[in-house]
């Protein structure tokens, strides 16, 4: 072969792995976002559960509940959440790590999740069995 056409065939699959290491990374965040997400939501929905068969109790009823939980705890987060037309009044909420903007996922009594971050809000559509 000649060097012309070796260095053509060099740059073409050094293109290919760098194009293919971009889509890997990206496929890694995005599974990384979900992850997050999913986490959040099991645990503000799991606490939820717990609060609400506990009489939904204020206070130091509430810090007795929220011991277990280690670094991923809810907090008190009673702000109403405005999501287009619709407002959202939260009981809790948890701070996300794991995504792209700052922010924090929020649940209303009925369990709503809500992505409260930097660039505004929206209501987070997940599937569970009940």
């Amino acid at each position: 072969m000649n060097k012309v056409r070796r260095k053509t065939i060099f740059i073409g699959c050094a293109f290919v792995v760098v194009l293919s290491l971009i889509v890997l990374s990206k496929l890694a965040s995005q599974s990384h976002r979900n992850a997050a997400v999913i986490n959040s939501s099991v645990t503000l929905r799991t606490f939820v559960d717990r609060w609400q068969r506990a009489g939904e109790p204020e206070g130091e009823g509430v810090d007795k509940l929220l011991v277990n939980y280690g670094s991923n705890t809810p907090f008190v987060y009673t702000n109403t959440v405005t999501v287009g037309e619709m407002k959202f009044d939260c009981v809790f909420a948890i701070q996300s790590w794991g995504m792209a903007e700052s922010g924090m996922f929020a649940i209303t009594r009925d369990k709503t999740i809500i992505w409260v971050g930097e660039k505004g809000s929206r209501v987070v559509h997940l599937v569970f069995d009940k």
